[in-house]
């Protein structure tokens, strides 16, 4: 299943851009970034299928990619921005303009950190506990929240933990 999964995913990323190499420079760029995001939304789709497997490392290693990608993505939309001088877009959430794939984020680094935490090592914790604190504050909902209070709980942070757990129960009586 695993080797189908791999070769459906690898099927023609590149055929949702032209490969041509003639046009001006912003169209490359645009289809750059258009093939960085299909990477990360086709690796995102790749760990949530491995982590119902129950193949942790493989799809913390899968979301990990995908958060790459779409931070490749980000940069070229950040370069692309410096050119054209337009306004910003949130850094969280990324996806094509036109409605295509999108990929957040702070899901992925969320998605992560489960599939981390349920290899029940010391380091995967840690590493686990890192991709949760790249989460803005500001925008950390209930499962990171919830999440981050586990792993201090595993980590034996106990009053940390409580401070995570407190704040949960103030936000969501």
């Amino acid at each position: 299943a695993l080797r189908w999964i791999t070769l459906a995913l690898a099927r023609g990323d590149w055929q949702r851009t032209s490969t041509s190499t003639t046009g001006d420079a912003s169209s490359r760029e645009r289809e750059t970034r258009t093939a960085w995001r299909a990477m990360a939304s086709d690796h995102a789709l790749k760990g949530e299928i491995l982590a119902a497997m129950g193949s942790h490392r493989a799809s913390a290693e899968s979301y990990l990619r995908a958060i790459d990608y779409a931070a490749r993505s980000d940069d070229d939309d950040d370069d692309a921005r410096t050119h054209s001088k337009r306004g910003s877009k949130s850094s969280s959430r990324m996806g094509d303009d036109d409605g295509g794939d999108v990929v957040n984020v702070n899901d992925m680094r969320l998605h992560a950190a489960r599939s981390l935490c349920a290899l029940q090592e010391t380091e995967a914790t840690e590493a686990a506990l890192k991709h949760l604190t790249l989460v803005p504050a500001s925008e950390r909902v209930l499962e990171h929240k919830l999440l981050l209070a586990y792993i201090h709980r595993l980590m034996q942070n106990d009053r940390v933990a409580v401070t995570y757990y407190k704040d949960v129960l103030k936000e969501y009586p």
